[in-house]
């Protein structure tokens, strides 16, 4: 029986993070995917009434970063220093920020909403790269280890690689722009276990 399982929706968003990082660990979990006509009446049944949840045993753990962070500990890839890992944590709230800026835009590409694609990649993504690129691009930089932090691979590189690849991996003049982030998405990809992942998860856009 496993100690472990990711309720969340048929698609990848904020519960991927969680499941490459089950995968990087090479741990069994059940992955309880949620059909939307089913949400209603399980959604009273979950902690914050929001999706992703991660049962550990009896335990349900609610909030995606809550999730990572607790992974990312259980895994060795949450820094033990203090002061490291609040930097972990900081870059993952800025990459939070960039992801709810450009989101907008991806949930009209993706069909979930309705609006013109066409202004919104001019006037929502765009300005966003442009805004948080540099910096993630210097981080990359002054890390030396091919990752987001000196600490090397860590839980925010997972969330990270998800919500930077949704950019330049559908996008071929933000990619070649930013060869740093493509570079680093690459990296992240080709870890073994990722790899053999990602190419027999189910063919979702986002």
């Amino acid at each position: 029986m496993t100690n472990y399982t990711l309720i969340y929706f048929g698609v990848r968003g904020y519960g991927e993070p969680a499941r490459l990082m089950l995968k990087y660990a090479g741990v069994d979990f059940e992955d309880k995917v949620v059909d939307m006509k089913d949400w209603p009446e399980m959604k009273p049944t979950m902690p914050f009434k929001q999706l992703p949840v991660l049962q550990f045993g009896k335990t349900q753990i609610a909030q995606s970063f809550a999730i990572y962070r607790f992974l990312g500990k259980q895994f060795k890839l949450y820094p033990l220093c203090k002061v490291t890992s609040s930097l972990v944590d900081g870059i993952g709230d800025y990459i939070r920020d960039f992801s709810n800026k450009v989101a907008p835009y991806y949930l009209v590409l993706s069909g979930f909403k309705e609006g013109d694609k066409d202004d919104l990649y001019k006037n929502t993504l765009l300005p966003a790269v442009e805004e948080y690129f540099p910096t993630i691009t210097s981080w990359l930089k002054n890390s030396n280890t091919g990752f987001l932090t000196k600490a090397g691979l860590t839980w925010v590189d997972f969330f990270a690689a998800e919500k930077l690849g949704n950019v330049v991996n559908t996008d071929e003049e933000i990619a070649q722009k930013n060869p740093e982030i493509k570079e680093y998405i690459d990296k992240f990809y080709a870890l073994p276990k990722i790899k053999e992942y990602v190419e027999t998860r189910p063919k979702l856009l986002y």
